[in-house]
């Protein structure tokens, strides 16, 4: 019968120690370890997802003025459909 031996990786020791270390740090408090990496995130001057600026959707008013494309999608007004 074929038996595993435990195979040590040292990067993933250092995973689960870091891992083990910040649950301690903040009481096993996912919300608040949350909060802290966003704050860090920030200070180091990254761009949170929601702080960039929405993608302009269409509106139900722009659908209706689209015409379909050869392949029955609607294009909206001022759009241009590729054909393919």
């Amino acid at each position: 019968m074929n038996s595993l031996t435990p195979w040590h990786d040292p990067v993933v020791a250092d995973i689960h120690a870091t891992r083990e270390r910040l649950a301690d740090q903040y009481h096993n408090d996912l919300l608040a370890y949350s909060k802290a990496a966003e704050a860090h995130c920030r200070t180091l001057g990254l761009i949170m997802v929601e702080d960039q600026h929405p993608i302009v959707q269409s509106t139900p008013s722009n659908e209706s003025k689209g015409s379909n494309n050869s392949h029955g999608a609607k294009v909206g007004a001022g759009e241009t459909a590729i054909s393919q």
